[in-house]
């Protein structure tokens, strides 16, 4: 006597399992996000376009795609003063300038919930 012939048979598919692949590559991703820091990526390509005695534009670019404000450090050297403002481009005009003094810029990408990258 022959033992007779099984079939292997895949479970029935859950309707709910369309949904939660998708779901779960999300979370996957945000949790790679959350674990890498959540910061964003420094700028790069910092460039002064337009320079004069009293004021300078600066540019620059970001890679990061979630960065979406750039605070911007103005340092006085000779007075020990700094400056720090907000911007929602990759560009600032920095006016009030005085001439014949030393200054040094900095600017960090930002993330809308406070978090703050590295400056450059």
């Amino acid at each position: 006597m022959k033992p007779a012939a099984r079939e292997a048979r895949l479970p029935p598919r859950s309707p709910g399992l369309r949904w939660a692949l998708p779901l779960l590559l999300l979370l996957l991703r945000l949790g790679q996000i959350l674990c890498a820091g959540g910061r964003p990526s420094p700028v790069f390509d910092i460039k002064a376009v337009s320079i004069s005695p009293t004021n300078v534009i600066l540019t620059w670019k970001s890679n990061d795609t979630a960065a979406s404000e750039y605070k911007y450090v103005v340092k006085n050297k000779m007075e020990n003063e700094k400056t720090v403002t907000v911007v929602h481009q990759p560009w600032c005009n920095i006016t009030g300038l005085r001439p014949a003094t030393s200054y040094v810029f900095s600017i960090t990408p930002g993330i809308g919930n406070e978090t703050w990258g590295d400056p450059r």
